[in-house]
């Protein structure tokens, strides 16, 4: 609900979720035809719907992870073409979904992790502010 409200972005993707058909049609109806909002059963069939060439960035607890609020990190949070991954709460982001992006975020915590809507928001919010410098497209 999130990244359709926010309305930061110009698609997004369901993976293998249980949000219902009858919340997306909702959702499509509230905000179309600015948001498209497409469901993919599998990660695989997700992944191969995604260019090769695209930018990926998983919010993800990893060591090789960025932090959220490093100059790094807004630099990438800028890119209009970027995929934001978020995974989900009790599984997290898939192995095959990790492997395909080319970095991953974390918001830092003195915890182990934030809940995920809370760090998608945290997200949201520097994507807001990247967007400020630059206002001419959204992202998927």
């Amino acid at each position: 609900r999130s990244a359709v409200q926010s309305n930061l972005f110009s698609s997004v993707y369901l993976v293998d979720t249980n949000v219902s058909d009858e919340d997306i049609n909702w959702y499509s109806l509230q905000n179309a035809p600015l948001i498209e909002i497409i469901r993919f059963q599998s990660t695989e069939s997700f992944l191969q719907h995604i260019p090769v060439q695209s930018r990926m960035i998983a919010l993800e607890l990893s060591p090789r992870s960025l932090n959220l609020y490093s100059p790094e990190a807004f630099e990438l949070l800028h890119d209009k073409h970027l995929y934001l991954v978020v995974g989900a709460e009790d599984t997290g982001t898939p192995i095959n979904v990790l492997e395909r992006c080319q970095n991953l975020i974390e918001i830092p915590s003195m915890s182990a992790s934030v809940n995920v809507s809370c760090a998608f928001a945290s997200v949201l919010s520097i994507i807001n502010i990247a967007d400020r410098f630059s206002l001419s497209e959204r992202r998927n």
